[in-house]
Parts: structure tokens; sequence; C-alpha cells
């Protein structure tokens, strides 16, 4: 194919002509490929979820069209997504990342990091969960967590976009001056540690540690790392010098720190105004109406608020003054709107929010290339392709999150405690009109203990139903019974233990369907010339994630604080990373940050989120900040073994 270059746009003089069936079989087979790619790696994790959920806990799913739909959307969005990455967002970040380092001085090229790792992180599909999953929190519980969840969103965004441009920037120069890791591990680790000791102490921002270290997680995602890494990549070229090929490792790990610190500083500075947490009656205090509503994105949200969470008297109460037409209009409209009724309105606001942070940096990686090369860019064709797919991908896989993965790990979340103790069912609730209460009568159990009960005919089958007056509503003369589930395992040994086990190998099948961990194996394996296997590396991830998902499920059901977590293993990392070699540190660090992707992420924290609503702990954040520590772990002291196991091969040798 010849091509001629006109204006710095590319025009094809010659191109092949192919017939409309056989072009249409070719892309159909290659969508095809892409869609069945995604698929296997959300239905791995999504089909041992929906088992554990049906066989083990007995329990259909509520909406099973809903997350069907949403599950599509998530398989759809993320096939879009990663191929647009592919063909128009990474070549133009590859491209600067090779010519950038030769072109400008050290300066220019350190401003240059900071903007790609903050645009890049606003471009990571898994930030947007954070949005979603902060309908899960009460307001009245964690005012600081909710206001940075709701209404300060994007300041929570810059607080983690901040913290990953100080992270470029940082690689940038231990690529450039070709520094060990270990120095930056040994100053960052610990002020991350005494930060969030510091606000542990701080009753307003308690509640953020977890959700802050979860950020570093969440920013590392199929955007950024490609980003950097390529960044990185051209650096070493251009500096040259003796390169064993470890000096790409490392990167990972700075880039999921820096965001931990961005978003603990700016709790600590808004901490001061935002009210502590307090009951609900006292915390919706009529006196308290106009410092409550500035927790909230606008009026119309507050209201809303308060009229799903505070009874009808305790709302007016609290309002006290009517509000506007305006208001009460859209109010009403959108608690009459059904929600499959909200998906166009739902997917165009998902699209502006992805051509914002897609175009914007796609826009500023064009600009540079386009200035480096003097108005010679190739491929324009590819590269608008490339962003309208990630746009669209993008969209679908946040809608995805939001009808799908996240309402699948909720509801199982909240169904997981059944396993040591009695949860009310309340997809099996029944509802009985013409109630009345003479139809209650006083029942002996067996211990000697009375109970109020009722008989219930259901279906031909007469049975006796326990009456709590709370689920009787006597103005309209209904009755709502609500049945309990559990325990299923006798009590809190077995259902703890049931716990910790469907923890670990939802831990070891999260991790399996990271691409990006076998990704990250055969590079390990290439680098390190067959001395650290593919599958010694798999193994050893698998088996921390498996273990880390179980001792955040401990945080969780017991309402530890993740400090008492954090602290002690974070110091064993740095201990152990003392003890190891350069190449096993970067490998071993980075293995946590691969382990995290867009499925993982948006499961693993909707899933605590459920659970804690359902056990009553503030906030159910937390669970892959602890995971993160274990994959590390695991690859250290596999690092460490090996390395003794050469040094005694050389020595019986010799």
């Amino acid at each position: 194919m010849i091509s001629k270059l006109k204006r710095g746009f590319i025009f094809r003089k010659e191109r092949v002509s192919i017939p409309f069936p056989q072009a249409f079989k070719m892309v159909r087979r290659y969508i095809t490929g892409k869609l069945l790619e995604q698929l296997v790696a959300t239905a791995f994790i999504s089909v041992y979820l929906l088992a554990f959920q049906i066989i083990v806990l007995g329990m259909t799913p509520k909406d099973s069209a809903g997350l069907a739909l949403g599950m599509g959307c998530v398989v759809v969005g993320l096939s879009a997504f990663i191929e647009g990455l592919l063909l128009g967002v990474m070549p133009v970040g590859e491209k600067c990342g090779l010519r950038l380092p030769q072109a400008v001085p050290l300066p220019v090229l350190l401003v240059f990091s900071i903007f790609v790792g903050m645009m890049a992180t606003v471009a990571e599909p898994s930030v947007g969960v954070l949005r979603i999953l902060g309908a899960h929190v009460n307001v009245w519980e964690a005012p600081l967590l909710f206001t940075l969840l709701n209404a300060r969103t994007s300041g929570l965004v810059a607080a983690i976009s901040l913290g990953m441009g100080t992270a470029v920037l940082a690689g940038v120069l231990r690529y450039y001056y070709r520094l060990s890791l270990k120095p930056f591990l040994f100053v960052l680790i610990p002020g991350l540690l005494a930060v969030s000791v510091a606000a542990f102490f701080n009753p307003a921002v308690a509640p953020m540690i977890s959700l802050a270290w979860d950020a570093g997680s969440v920013a590392t995602g199929p955007v950024t790392v490609p980003l950097i890494m390529s960044l990185g990549l051209g650096i070493s070229r251009t500096i040259g010098g003796k390169d064993n090929g470890m000096s790409g490792f490392g990167v990972v790990t700075l880039a999921s720190a820096a965001p931990v610190m961005g978003v603990l500083i700016y709790a600590l500075m808004l901490s001061p105004q935002i009210p502590l947490s307090a009951g609900k009656a006292e915390f919706f205090a009529p006196e308290k109406k106009e410092v409550v509503t500035g927790l909230f994105a606008d009026r119309v949200e507050m209201l809303r608020y308060v009229y799903q969470n505070l009874e009808a008297d305790e709302a007016h109460l609290f309002l006290g003054d009517e509000f506007s037409a305006e208001e009460e209009e859209e109010l009403s409209r959108v608690q009459s709107e059904e929600p499959g009724k909200r998906f166009i309105p739902a997917m165009l606001t998902n699209l502006k929010v992805a051509a914002q942070a897609i175009v914007t940096l796609t826009l500023f990686l064009f600009i540079v290339l386009l200035i480096l090369n003097k108005g010679k860019v190739f491929g324009i064709d590819e590269i608008l392709l490339g962003v309208v797919l990630s746009v669209i991908g993008m969209a679908f896989f946040s809608l995805g999150i939001d009808r799908g993965l996240s309402k699948l790990g909720d509801e199982l979340g909240r169904y997981l405690p059944t396993t040591y103790r009695a949860v009310p069912a309340y997809d099996r609730q029944i509802v009985i009109p013409d109630f009345d209460e003479e139809y209650v009568e006083t029942a002996v159990r067996s211990d000697g203990k009375t109970e109020k009960v009722f008989l219930f005919d259901e279906n031909g089958a007469a049975r006796f139903l326990p009456f709590v007056p709370g689920q009787y509503n006597r103005d309209e003369a209904v009755y709502t019974h609500i049945p309990n589930r559990g325990p299923i395992f006798g009590g809190i040994v077995g259902g703890y233990i049931a716990i910790l086990v469907f923890a670990f190998f939802m831990g070891i099948a999260a991790t399996m369907a990271e691409p990006a961990l076998n990704a990250l194996a055969i590079a390990v394996e290439e680098v390190s010339v067959g001395t650290f296997k593919k599958s010694s590396l798999i193994r050893s991830v698998a088996a921390g994630v498996g273990v880390g998902m179980s001792v955040g499920m401990t945080k969780i059901i017991y309402d530890v604080p993740i400090v008492y977590y954090l602290v002690p293993g974070y110091l064993l990392l740095l201990v152990l990373s003392a003890l190891s070699s350069e190449d096993f540190v970067a490998i071993a660090w980075d293995s946590a940050g691969v382990t995290t992707g867009p499925i993982t992420v948006p499961l693993v924290i909707s899933l605590g989120l459920g659970i804690g609503g359902e056990v009553g702990v503030v906030e159910g954040f937390g669970v892959i900040a602890i995971v993160s520590v274990f994959p590390i772990l695991f690859v250290l002291v596999a690092g460490i073994t090996l390395t003794l196991r050469r040094r005694a091969a050389v020595k019986d040798n010799a």
C-alpha cells in the first residue's frame, strides 16, 4: 500500500477493494473474537459468584434480567474500550514516550509526565466506580466519606489524579537516573503509614483511610499503566546504558501508592468543613438543615436522599419549609421513574463523562506528538476510530458496572452473613392485605418463652407465621412477612469458615481472570531468562490474592480498623524488601497492581460494601487494600527462596 503525506495527514493512494460480504465476515469474526475474550474473563468470576449464591446460600438474584443486561454492557464496553485504547490512545502515548526524551530537556519531560498521569487517571474506567458506589454510605455515619463519594467526587478524582501525576514524575526520575526502587519504598510507605495513623485518630477522617488505600488500586488500570510504562521505556532507550530488562518494573508500585497520599491529605484538609457523625435523628435535626444540605451535590439530591432514608414525619420536620415547584416536580419525576426507563439518560451521562476524559487525554498527547513531529502525524483515521471506541466502551462499561457487577457484588455481600446468622430474606417476603390484629395469638415455644403468631394459608397449606409489630401497617391494614434465612452452617464458627473459604477461591478466580497478570508473568520469565518461571509467579500471586481476600473479609465482619492490617503488613514487606534483590522487589510490588483490574475492583468493593451494610459497619472499603499486601508478600518469599536455592546450587557446583 502506497501512502502520501499531505499537511501532516495520511491519504492512501491505493486501497485494496474487498467485497462487502467478505469484509462483513472478517469484521464479524474479529468482533466476535474480542467479545468472547472479555466474556470468558467476566464469566469466570461471575459464574462462580452466582453459583455460590444460588447453590450454597439458596438465594436467587432479585433482578435477573437487569443483571444480565448489566453484564452484557460490561462485556461489550470492556471489549470496545480496550480495543480503542490499543488502536488510538496507546500508539500516541508510546510515540510520545519515545520521542519526548530525545527532543526536550528533563524539566519539560517532568511537567509532561505530571499532566499525563493526571489525565490518564481521569480516563480510568475503575475511577468512575467510586461515584457509582457512593450511594452505599450513610451520610450520618460517615459524612466526610459520603461527601467525597457524592457531592465532591470531582475533588476526590482530582486528589487521586494529582497523586498519580506525582507518581509518574517520580517514575520518570527513577528511569532517567536509573535509581533503585527500594529508596522510594523506604520513604513513601512509612510516610503513608504515618499519615494513615494520624488520620485514624481524627474521627472525621478515620472512615476515609480504607477508601484512600483502595483508591491506589483503582487508579492503576488499562490506561495509566501502559502509558507510564511506555514513557519509561522511551526514557530507558534514550539514555542508554546497561539494562538487564528489569528497569521497567516497579512503576506500578509508585502509581498505586502516591494516590493514597493524595486522598488522605485532601480528606485531612476538608475535614474541618464537614460535621462529625451522629445518630440519624440527631444528624437530621432541623437546625442542621443548612449544614447537611452542603454535603449534597444540590438541593434536589438532598431532598431525594431525605425522603428515601427518613420517615415522612421526620422528613417534614427536618425540611420545615416548602420547596419550590421545580424541585418538587424533579423529585416526583425521579421517584416515579422505573429503573429500565433511566437507561438512555444514564447512557448519555456516561458518554459525556467518557468523552471528557478520553478526548482530553488523547488531544493532549496528539498535540504534543504533532509538535514533536513538526506537524506530521500518521494514522489519523485509526486514532479517531480508537477514541470513538474508547468513549463508547467506557460509557457501556460504567453503565454495566452500575446495572450488573456492583449489584451482583452488593447482593451477594448482603447474603453472605446468612452463613452464620439469621438474615431477613427480602426477596421472599409475603404481603398480606386486609390483615387484622385479631388474627394474632400467643404461642408458647419449647424453651418456655411466648411468641406472637398467626395462622396463614399458603397455597392450601396452613402454617404459623411470627407477628412483628414493625411490619404491620395499621393505616392500610397490610402486614408484610419477611422470613429469615440462616444460619446455613449452624453458627459463627462454621459460617465464618464458609465465608473465608468462599473469599479465598474468589480471589484465585478473580486473579486467573486478569489478563494483566499473565502478561506480567510472561515478561518476568523473559527478562529473568527463565529463572523466575511464569507458572511460579502466577501461583504465588493467586495464592496471595486468595489469602488476602480471606483476611479482608475479617476486616469487614469484625469491623476492625484497617490500620491494624496495614501497619504490620507493610512493615513486614519493607523488611523482606530489604533482604531481597532489586529485581524481585520490583516484580513483587508490581504484582499487587496487576491483580486489581476493571473487573476485580468493582466486584470486590461492592461485595465489601454489601457485607458492611448487612452487618452494620460504617464503611465496607479496604478489602482491595488488604488484598494488595499478600501478593507482594508471597512473591517476595518466593524470590528469597529462589535466591537461596540458586546460591546453594552454585556452592554445590563449586
